[in-house]
């Protein structure tokens, strides 16, 4: 027994091999210079997948695992969905929480929230246009809801869900309890992924959740965008970098306000976040970041609220 993993021509995955009480196999899927990964875990009636990243590995997955009993989706954004369609048209029941399910029902909903509501912030590159176009299919609709404390039995594998709100509205944690193992999804972003501000759409659900995470008995945790974790130590720093990420972000934020007592352009926030940790560049997720930092604040600034208002979270 193991975890082993494959990875989409364009990058070469080397995934650590220990002995475990479960079979996982991580497969990663390469885009514009990142990955994304999504996990098999082999069991009795043809076992289930944990995300299932972007479409155009969804008959890479198929080949390992031709009808899994079901797809638990960590979250609703586009590119840990990419194969929920075909694998509930198996036969698989798709499970998901019911604050991602818009996200995973219209896609054109999705693109303006994560990335066109910003154009007039950062030039959105033409090839995450076409990547996005290209693997995000139809509208997917979930079979079963996913809740907090609810307890899964599939494919012969005890699982306990919790919620996680921060990254997304519907995002969650898979928690294993006899194995020590958990599922984060993008839940728990440390400093960010691939060197850029970690993406938050709201600021205090998203400390709450790195809170409670810490209560967790886990030393083996796997992530989407991230190596795996092999120890509890590891999993423990990981959650202190979000956290003081979060206060670091909030010093930030409160400084640009202070400084700025006319009306602006959230893409002069997140552009000074950015540079404020260490020059991490602009984009996207940086936005939805900075507006949620703008929406803690909103209460205390009017120019705070009033750009904020401009957008959806």
């Amino acid at each position: 027994m193991g975890i082993s993993s494959l990875s989409f021509p364009g990058k070469m995955a080397a995934e650590p091999e220990r002995d475990t009480a479960l079979d996982i196999i991580c497969v990663e899927h390469p885009y514009l210079g990142q990955f994304t990964k999504s996990f098999l875990i082999p069991g009795q009636e043809g076992g289930f997948l944990i995300d299932t990243g972007l479409f155009s590995g969804a008959q890479r997955i198929a080949a390992l695992a031709p009808q899994p009993e079901a797809v638990l989706c960590t979250h609703g954004h586009w590119d840990h969905t990419g194969g929920h369609l075909l694998f509930q048209t198996r036969g698989a029941v798709v499970y998901a929480h019911p604050g991602d399910q818009p996200l995973l029902e219209d896609p054109e909903r999705q693109w303006t929230l994560l990335y066109e509501q910003f154009s007039g912030d950062f030039d959105i590159p033409p090839a995450r246009r076409d990547i996005y176009r290209q693997e995000v299919q139809k509208p997917v609709f979930a079979t079963r809801d996913l809740y907090d404390g609810q307890m899964l039995s599939i494919s012969g594998v005890d699982l306990q869900i919790i919620a996680a709100p921060g990254h997304s509205d519907g995002s969650v944690c898979l928690y294993l309890p006899q194995e020590g193992i958990l599922f984060t999804g993008d839940a728990v972003c440390g400093d960010g992924f691939f060197g850029v501000l970690p993406q938050i759409n709201h600021v205090s659900p998203y400390r709450a959740t790195l809170e409670r995470l810490a209560s967790l008995d886990a030393d083996r945790v796997y992530s989407a965008h991230s190596p795996d974790i092999w120890n509890a130590a590891s999993y423990h720093e990981q959650l202190r970098q979000g956290l003081l990420s979060v206060e670091r972000l909030y010093r930030w934020t409160r400084e640009f306000l202070d400084a700025h007592p006319r009306n602006f352009r959230l893409g002069e926030l997140a552009a000074y976040l950015c540079r404020r940790e260490n020059g991490k560049p602009l984009g996207s997720g940086a936005c939805i970041t900075a507006a949620a930092f703008l929406e803690e604040f909103s209460a205390q600034y009017d120019t705070a609220a009033a750009c904020c208002g401009l957008y959806k979270l």
